[in-house]
């Protein structure tokens, strides 16, 4: 069974040694990583933007971002009680994000409408309860 593999290299010529160092990282497994990153190292790439969350919504904005493949820094406010997170991210990758964060706040929206099955049983309970 032969895997066919695509790579885009940006270059005028192709030697055989570009070409050998292009395999050896395909095949080490080195890619560029995306999610969590340093505030520096993401104040490097360009202009960010920022938004603010709560403590309570950070997990569920994690795993959205990791779905939308987002660059971001977390940093918290310490100034604050409850703490504040602000999250960065490149204003390049604005159309992303605002897909992530609106799928976001769908999905939280969505979790507070619902209602657990615990708290429908127990409002059962209790008026059968109060009948008897």
């Amino acid at each position: 069974m032969s895997q066919i593999m695509d790579f885009l290299v940006q270059t005028s010529c192709v030697s055989s040694d570009l070409l050998k160092e292009i395999m050896r990282d395909y095949l080490s497994g080195k890619k560029q990583k995306s999610g969590l990153k340093s505030f520096n190292k993401l104040a490097k790439t360009g202009v960010l933007e920022s938004i603010e969350i709560t403590d309570n919504n950070i997990k569920d904005f994690l795993s959205t971002a990791k779905k939308y493949d987002i660059d971001f820094a977390l940093t918290r406010d310490k100034s604050t009680s409850p703490p504040t997170y602000r999250i960065f991210f490149q204003s390049g990758k604005e159309e992303n994000f605002q897909k992530a964060f609106k799928e976001y706040a769908f999905g939280t929206s969505k979790k507070l409408d619902k209602k657990s099955v615990t708290q429908v049983v127990n409002r059962e309970q209790i008026k059968q309860n109060a009948k008897v």
